[in-house]
């Protein structure tokens, strides 16, 4: 069993390794500066560095902005094309498809209020 979460991570690490490195590229590619990339994404010239870094391990949303900054976007691709089922419906992440069907943060705060308010009352 440990041989097989060994396994797993250097893939995790391996691929996570090439995303990194092709977000550094792009930038490279498109000649911008990490300054200029940060002013993109809204955040400081380090947190590009932090994100670019191969050994780190950045935030998800940073990759995303990121990715963003620079013209592009993140895609999923299942690693072996042959068991892929095209019909299968499309995973969603929980969380974006929560702020979809559900509105925006204030919503989440209304039901959080009230949830609290019940709560305090029946207590």
């Amino acid at each position: 069993m440990p041989a097989l979460i060994d396994d797993f991570d250097q893939k995790v690490q391996g691929l996570q390794a090439a995303l990194l490195g092709q977000l550094a590229l792009l930038r490279k590619q498109l000649g911008l500066t990490q300054k200029e990339v940060a002013e993109r994404m809204g955040v400081s010239r380090m947190t590009v560095v932090r994100t670019e870094d191969v050994g780190g391990s950045p935030h998800l949303s940073n990759c995303i902005r990121m990715a963003l900054a620079l013209g592009h976007r993140l895609e999923l691709e299942p690693l072996d094309a042959d068991k892929h089922d095209p019909a299968a419906p499309p995973l969603v992440h929980r969380g974006v498809h929560y702020a979809r069907t559900r509105g925006d943060a204030s919503w989440r705060d209304r039901q959080r209020e009230k949830a609290l308010s019940r709560a305090w009352e029946a207590a």
